[in-house]
C-alpha cells in the first residue's frame, strides 16, 4: 500500500514540476517577448522624433532660381558662393513660409545667426 501512495505521490510531483516548469516557462517567455515589444516600441518613438525633428527640405533648384534673378551683392556673380551672405527665408520654412524664390533674400552671415536665435524656437 505504501508502495502504491509512493509512486502515486511521485506521479504527482512529477506532473507538478512539468507543469509549474511549463508556466514557468510561459512567463519567462512571455517575458522575454514583451522586452522585444518594448524595444520596439521605443524604437518606433525615437523614429518619430527625429522625423518630427527633421529639417525642413529645401531645393537647390529654388536656390539657384533665386540667386539668378537676384545676383550677389558682394561681387555680382549669379552662380556659385557669395562671400559674406547667404539666401534666407524671409518667412522661415518652419513658420510655414513657402520655398520659393520670393520668400528668399540675401542675408549677412551676421545677421543670419542673430535671426537663427529667435526664429524657430
Amino acid at each position: 500500500m505504501h508502495f502504491i501512495v509512493l509512486i502515486l505521490g511521485l506521479l504527482f510531483l512529477g506532473w507538478a514540476v512539468i507543469i509549474v516548469g511549463c508556466w514557468a516557462y510561459v512567463i519567462l517567455y512571455s517575458i522575454w517577448m514583451f522586452k522585444w515589444y518594448i524595444l520596439a516600441v521605443l524604437l518606433a518613438i525615437g523614429i518619430a522624433v527625429q522625423l518630427a525633428e527633421a529639417k525642413t527640405y529645401r531645393s537647390a533648384h529654388t536656390k539657384h532660381q533665386f540667386q539668378l534673378a537676384n545676383p550677389c551683392p558682394l561681387n555680382g556673380s549669379t552662380k556659385g558662393k557669395c562671400p559674406g551672405y547667404i539666401k534666407d527665408h524671409i518667412i522661415p520654412l518652419c513658420k510655414g513660409g513657402a520655398d520659393l524664390p520670393s520668400n528668399m533674400q540675401w542675408q549677412t552671415i551676421y545677421d543670419a545667426k542673430q535671426k537663427d536665435k529667435w526664429e524657430c524656437k
